[in-house]
């Protein structure tokens, strides 16, 4: 992955990546083991669990933006648009959909995509914000 980016330096429209990656299906029994979720018929052999392509989604996001003290995630949404294969290759991009500053506070708002070959398998947003530097390089 390429060098983070600073929170307070992202603009609308910005896009981050791609970034490429891959899930087996050791993974996939990883991910369910750790979340103590039920694996459902054909998971994790015949494809992966659709919360992990979230939560890749959300790693990925968070290796691109360096987080500076005081940011709180304020909520996030996934569309998963079909299965995914353990061992696909997967890229992932980032969109930075919207920005603003309000009241001391930063916000922003984050389009995630994950493609395979075939195109668009999963598509999310996140929200969050954090308080503007202030002078002294602390939060305001």
């Amino acid at each position: 992955m390429s060098e983070k980016r600073d929170f307070f330096d992202l603009e609308r429209g910005q896009v981050l990546g791609p970034y490429p990656a891959r899930l087996d299906s050791d993974h996939a029994r990883a991910y369910l083991d750790a979340t103590a979720a039920t694996a459902t018929d054909g998971s994790p052999d015949r494809w992966l669990p659709p919360l992990q392509l979230g939560a890749l989604l959300v790693g990925v996001l968070i290796d691109a933006i360096e987080i500076p003290p005081g940011l709180l995630h304020t909520g996030q949404s996934f569309e998963f648009l079909r299965p995914v294969a353990p061992g696909t290759e997967l890229t992932a991009e980032l969109t930075v959909a919207q920005v603003a500053e309000r009241r001391g506070l930063r916000l922003g708002t984050v389009d995630l995509e994950l493609r395979d070959a075939e195109g668009a398998c999963a598509v999310g947003r996140a929200s969050v914000l954090a308080p503007l530097p202030s002078a002294g390089g602390g939060p305001a």
